[in-house]
């Protein structure tokens, strides 16, 4: 039996969710920003994957052809052309976690009629294509974000809370890559590694030496010319935050990262060529490559403002923003410092590098 009291309080809790469920409308266009249209636009297109907007070209060995020029500099006397979140050409509907902006993802998910699996997976993805596909087109610094699937008891791709694909994969088509062309060096930095035991470690190491074991160039050599790594046929260098007792695995502070944490586009312009002038000022030490990250970062406003007509509703079209302005701020506000090759960092990276000029303007700086 129930007192009096609960079979109040029953009803009331009974009532308040009839009430919300079809007031939901109503009360959440109360909490729509003001600046929202009050009309839903028509989001024909928003969250499709872009096709690629010009033919790409293929440079599948644009190392081995320029070979006169780079084969004697090492890795610290290169710029190479990177991705960022190489991985998150592909992401799922399974999350590790609360998205940082949910509220917001829910409320513009809301006002647009789209799930909330679409607002997250459009802030997801930076790439257009897979590993084989990117080093085809001349990428040669792999940003590889990883994490121990405990459901599927595999390592993952992911981009913050979404997981991608299976990492396995992503090893088999840079060994196809690495097989099919002996003189393309590769940087490979695996990083945000979530994991919660040695065992879990352990297995990734594992897969690391099954694919790439024999490619990968031991850091008790220090940076040579990379004429030697080929003759050595280790043309890969791969950093990690553990198994660094290995020879083959550098330390994960190798690679010195910097990006602007903005989605400003002139903020970000700003701070890169405060880098690019820090770096032509004192290159870092022996044993480490400076990355240059030409990328925009969303944040929350970027996620409210993305159901504005004429503002980006993905990442991919948030990196179009800066993409676009590459080439003439190389122009501008690099070129005319006229400093010494590298210019933009050991690393260079973008995102949806295949709507990008990176190719271009890594080209214009080689001896």
């Amino acid at each position: 039996d129930i007192t009096r009291w609960e079979e109040k309080k029953m009803l009331w809790l009974v009532t308040l969710f009839l009430t919300l469920s079809l007031a939901k409308d109503s009360l959440l266009s109360h909490r729509y920003p003001e600046n929202w249209p009050k009309t839903r636009p028509d989001i024909t297109g928003w969250f499709d994957v872009p096709a690629v907007r010009a033919p790409l070209k293929q440079a599948p060995n644009w190392m081995e052809q320029r070979w006169d020029s780079i084969s004697n500099l090492t890795l610290k006397e290169l710029t190479l052309p990177g991705t960022h979140d190489s991985g998150s050409w592909s992401v799922t509907d399974e999350l590790t976690g609360v998205p940082v902006w949910l509220d917001e993802m829910i409320l513009a998910a809301d006002y647009l009629g789209v799930e909330v699996s679409d607002i997250i997976k459009g802030w997801s993805i930076s790439q257009n294509h897979n590993f084989f596909d990117q080093l085809s087109f001349g990428i040669r610094y792999v940003d590889l974000r990883v994490v121990f699937d405990t459901n599927t008891s595999v390592w993952r791709t992911h981009h913050g809370i979404v997981l991608g694909t299976d990492i396995e994969v992503l090893f088999q088509e840079t060994r196809q890559f690495l097989q099919k062309y002996p003189k393309e060096v590769i940087v490979l930095e695996l990083s945000h590694d979530w994991s919660t035991t040695e065992q879990d470690k352990a297995s990734l190491l594992t897969l690391i030496n099954q694919y790439l074991g024999s490619y990968l160039w031991p850091k008790s050599k220090g940076f040579v010319p990379i004429s030697e790594m080929v003759a050595a046929g280790k043309t890969v260098l791969l950093s990690l935050t553990f198994g660094n007792e290995v020879d083959g695995i550098w330390p994960a502070d190798t690679i010195i990262n910097s990006y602007a944490n903005s989605p400003d586009l002139s903020q970000m312009e700003k701070f890169n060529e405060q880098k690019a002038q820090e770096f032509a000022a004192k290159p870092p030490g022996p044993k480490n490559l400076f990355k240059i990250s030409w990328t925009l970062t969303p944040d929350v406003e970027t996620i409210l403002e993305m159901v504005l007509p004429g503002y980006p509703h993905t990442l991919l079209q948030l990196a179009d923003i800066a993409n676009k302005d590459l080439t003439t701020w190389y122009n501008t506000k690099i070129v005319p410092h006229n400093y010494t090759y590298p210019i933009l960092g050991n690393i260079l990276i973008i995102d949806h590098y295949d709507a990008s000029s990176i190719l271009d303007i890594v080209y214009r700086g080689l001896p």
